[in-house]
């Protein structure tokens, strides 16, 4: 999906290449093709709309969005045709040479988790070597060192990268170097779900970290995984759950104290951890104070990587831990049909009142509904869109 957030309108020149960096060939097939989108327009397809049939049986590694006159906003979603398996993340994260998947599969009916990294170079190979750790932190397998050629991808599962079988692990995460600049995420889940993540920066430090929602409770449960990714210092945090007035939620554990040593990772289910009753649903946001350590004189925070998983007896979709807090955002995709729902959450994590505008355009670009509320400080908005802005 692709969304031109300017007045004026954009090409974006698409192509896609093969596992060995070679753009892809074949019967059927467009490559490399072009999408026009209009001021302010929105475009969501799916690749044998853009590449013709003959892409759906090629070997794609990765596909190269280029936009030379305005910037656009993009985001995949990788599932089947039944809509059994359904997740996706953003595009165009920045590239890194030490770079952390948060999750590795291990519950469930065959779980399984897939690493897919890309060499955006279009001149320089680049070595790749992935490193298995423990919950605990302990290494426990590492891969051989991957070639990527210019363009390049690796696409491989983790059983068949490191020799591991994930269904006897209580948790786990993987570190991945690069002698070069890398775009990477990864896929994971089991016969009943699949989610996907973008590779994060282990070096990512903050003082508080916002999560606009929660559920748990009604056969819902949301799933925290936390990573202290830090070498030497320990991790102590408290993880309030609040309810939409931004007040702690009463009854349970509140806050939840956490410690975590160098390395280790915590995976914890918020109905079981905070207490709350199972026949009760609850929603809310969650809030996490990391506490500062001292180098000489000048405060720190320990490095910290992870995600949360919203889960169902068969549903589960997953978002990263770190949360960018900015004054506006734009959602390249929305679905709003009788049959589809689009649901959105906000916090305001500031001290004083905000006003906050929501507006919902057509894939043309028309403006086709908008409101405007306020929200207390500390308080939460949650709803579909349908009931944020009647269309």
């Amino acid at each position: 999906a692709f969304t031109n957030p300017m007045n004026l309108e954009s090409t974006v020149q698409l192509e896609a290449f093969g596992l060995d960096g070679v753009s892809v060939t074949g019967s059927d097939i467009m490559n490399p093709t072009t999408l026009v989108l209009a001021a302010l327009a929105q475009k969501a397809v799916l690749l044998e709309e853009l590449f013709g049939s003959g892409i759906s049986t090629a070997e794609v590694g990765t596909i190269r969005a280029q936009s030379r006159r305005a910037r656009t906003v993009s985001l995949f979603l990788l599932g089947d045709n039944s809509s059994t398996f359904l997740d996706g993340s953003t595009t165009g994260q920045n590239p890194l040479t030490n770079f952390l998947f948060p999750d590795v599969a291990h519950q469930g009916t065959s779980p399984v988790t897939s690493v897919n990294i890309v060499n955006p170079s279009s001149s320089t190979s680049v070595e790749v070597q992935l490193t298995l750790h423990s919950d605990l932190g302990t290494p426990v397998a590492t891969s051989e060192t991957v070639t990527l050629a210019p363009g390049g991808t690796l696409s491989r599962d983790l059983t068949g990268l490191l020799g591991v079988d994930p269904s006897g692990l209580s948790g786990g995460y993987v570190r991945g170097t690069a002698t070069g600049p890398v775009v990477a995420f990864e896929s994971f889940g089991d016969t009943q779900a699949l989610n996907v993540l973008n590779a994060q920066n282990p070096d990512t430090r903050q003082e508080t970290y916002h999560i606009p929602h929660f559920a748990v409770g009604a056969g819902f449960d949301t799933e925290l995984n936390l990573i202290n990714t830090h070498p030497s210092q320990t991790a102590v945090m408290d993880i309030w759950a609040l309810d939409d007035d931004g007040v702690a939620l009463a009854g349970g554990v509140n806050p939840v104290a956490i410690s975590l040593e160098p390395g280790v990772q915590m995976i914890f289910s918020m109905a079981s951890s905070f207490g709350f009753p199972e026949q009760e649903f609850a929603t809310g946001s969650l809030r996490i104070d990391v506490e500062a350590f001292f180098l000489g004189f000048f405060p720190s925070f320990p490095t910290l990587s992870g995600s949360i998983r919203f889960a169902t007896e068969r549903l589960s979709a997953s978002l990263p831990l770190s949360s960018t807090l900015q004054p506006s955002a734009l959602f390249p995709h929305v679905a709003q049909t009788e049959a589809l729902f689009t649901g959105v959450a906000m916090v305001n994590t500031q001290a004083t009142p905000v006003s906050q505008i929501v507006e919902v355009f057509s894939q043309s670009g028309v403006l086709v509904g908008s409101t405007t509320f306020t929200l207390a400080a500390g308080a939460r908005k949650t709803a579909l869109l349908a009931q944020l802005v009647p269309l």
